[in-house]
């Protein structure tokens, strides 16, 4: 899958102008025995992005920090900062029939990651609709998350429930 998205507006420089470019690839698969189901899958992500702030901006988050000389390249009275992320996402799940018809159990293990979003890396200042002053942390990198959870199903003629834990 492939996405671009780009940003431009002429008032309040809440959010600096950026374009987005993100491109992912996954593969999965699932194998069946007689007493036992297997799934597994894989994901990459690449995202490249490059915001554009007015001198202004840039002067503000050079003050406070938040950007270093070397992120950006000056061109007159706009500096262009690039960034690129790269993510990568597992999950592996499998099923039991512990006893046939009557007792299953499964395992689902898995990461999730994600990218920062432009207003996350580099929102400065407040913003005209509401009542907050918000500074983004342009060294943000990727988030992950790790999960997995265990579940036992049980199926009798006078009962059918399921046990998880997460």
């Amino acid at each position: 899958s492939a996405d671009l998205a780009e940003n431009l507006f002429q008032g309040l420089p809440l959010i600096p102008n950026y374009r987005a470019f993100a491109m992912g690839v996954y593969a999965h698969g699932r194998w069946h025995l007689p007493r036992v189901a297997l799934s597994l899958g894989a994901r990459y992500d690449h995202r490249t992005q490059t915001a554009w702030f007015t001198e202004n901006s840039y002067e503000a988050h050079l003050r406070r920090g938040t950007l270093a000389e070397g992120d950006c390249d000056l061109q007159g009275d706009v500096a262009a900062c690039p960034r690129t992320f790269d993510t990568g996402s597992v999950t592996a799940g499998v099923l039991v029939h512990a006893l046939p018809e009557v007792l299953d159990l499964k395992l689902d293990l898995s990461s999730a990651s994600r990218t920062p979003d432009p207003d996350e890396l580099y929102l400065n200042g407040t913003a005209p609709s509401l009542p907050v002053y918000a500074v983004g942390a342009p060294d943000l990198g990727p988030e992950t998350s790790w999960g997995g959870s265990l579940t036992a199903g049980l199926r009798t003629r006078w009962v059918e429930g399921e046990l998880s834990g997460h």
